[in-house]
């Protein structure tokens, strides 16, 4: 006998937002709209695999939950991996405890600070957008921001995902102006992603793009940029480590 369905409550269900964007929630894998990578502190038990449209799901449940503190007058201040559980398709927004790590640390609020050392320490909506938009990146990436807002994408994330990812991370006025405003673009790629995958949702599409004071373009590294980077490291690290085995007999 099959059970009864649960009663509507309103709320959406934890796989409803996936099965709402082509009824599995996996797009086919193709290199336009999927990738496979292992995200920080949210493995998947199946092998710590995740799509892209999954980490779209995710960042929106985050926008949302903070949406809703920002609009009852309060900011959390201390958003990034420790703060957000990801459980069974569903992110949740913990309490803020303790401090955000450096790389989910708004700059601009870190200048002002240091400008006004008098300030609260307390974090702002703003802030709380650009750690969204570093959590985001880290899902896309693998990893926090190196560079903060300058952080470049070596991922072949889609490009409006991207876009979000960076304009939630941009300087001054090209930031989103509220976890709102951030929710809506999340929004509309998971809405126009039914039609074609996300992977086709253009940066232009969202509804930010046409009142955005300076429209965000993430920088994209290209693959052989990405490989001419990591030979450049390994060479200043074997330079570093020849000089380290140059000097030790002066010291034996």
């Amino acid at each position: 006998m099959t059970p009864p369905p649960p009663p509507n409550t309103g709320a959406r269900s934890d796989s409803e937002d996936l099965a709402a964007v082509g009824g599995t929630g996996r797009l086919p894998p193709t290199p336009q709209n999927l990738t496979w990578h292992r995200c920080e502190g949210h493995r998947r038990a199946a092998g710590g695999e995740m799509t892209f449209l999954e980490a779209v799901v995710l960042a929106r449940h985050v926008a949302r939950d903070l949406a809703r503190l920002h609009a009852a007058g309060a900011a959390h201040g201390a958003v990034g991996p420790g703060a957000i559980r990801v459980r069974r398709g569903r992110a949740v927004l913990l309490p803020p405890a303790g401090t955000v790590a450096r790389e989910y640390r708004d700059p601009d609020r870190e200048r002002a600070l240091l400008r006004d050392p008098g300030a609260s320490a307390r974090g702002d909506a703003r802030a709380d957008v650009y750690a969204v938009g570093a959590w985001l990146y880290a899902l896309l990436e693998g990893g926090p921001p190196p560079c903060g807002p300058a952080s470049p994408f070596a991922r072949p994330a889609p490009a409006a995902v991207a876009t979000i990812a960076a304009r939630a991370m941009a300087p001054g006025n090209a930031r989103y102006p509220s976890a709102r405003a951030l929710r809506a673009d999340l929004d509309a790629v998971l809405r126009l992603g039914g039609r074609g995958g996300i992977g086709a949702v253009r940066p232009e599409d969202l509804p930010s793009f046409a009142g955005a004071v300076a429209p965000v373009r993430p920088t994209v590294l290209r693959p052989f940029a990405v490989a001419r980077a990591r030979r450049r490291r390994w060479s200043r690290l074997a330079a570093a480590a020849l000089l380290i085995a140059a000097g030790l007999p002066v010291f034996l």
